[in-house]
């Protein structure tokens, strides 16, 4: 599986940052067919190529969103991407979009999704 996806960093609700997951949120047009759910991904921006994961779906546990977007939390990663372009290149799926009981199984499951990532690399 590897589907390519462009599009324009947005401002989200920086609910990411706020649970110590910081994320670029794609303004896309949505014309692929992607299931929600949590995705490996490798980010290029400015050439320059990171390990991510990306939640593609609309946020059941925290924020719940109407429409769904793709958000990506790039792997050792710090920098201001505001408005820039980049490309998103899903290539594994990991696990469906899940609604959890509170933000500490949240985290939990992210660091989880991180780990596989990396693992599979």
């Amino acid at each position: 599986m590897e589907l390519e996806i462009k599009g324009k960093v947005i401002h989200g609700s920086n609910l990411g940052k706020k649970l110590g997951f910081s994320t670029a949120n794609l303004e896309i047009d949505n014309s692929f067919d992607l299931k929600f759910g949590v995705y490996k991904v490798f980010v290029v921006i400015n050439n320059n190529e990171y390990l991510g994961v990306a939640n593609f779906g609309i946020n059941p546990t925290c924020n719940k969103i109407t429409k769904p977007r793709l958000e990506v939390h790039i792997l050792d990663f710090n920098q201001n991407i505001y408005d820039n372009e980049i490309k998103v290149k899903i290539v594994k799926y990991l696990r469906p979009e899940i609604k959890f009981n509170n933000k500490e199984e949240l985290i939990k499951q992210i660091n989880n999704d991180v780990k596989n990532a990396r693992e599979n690399d």
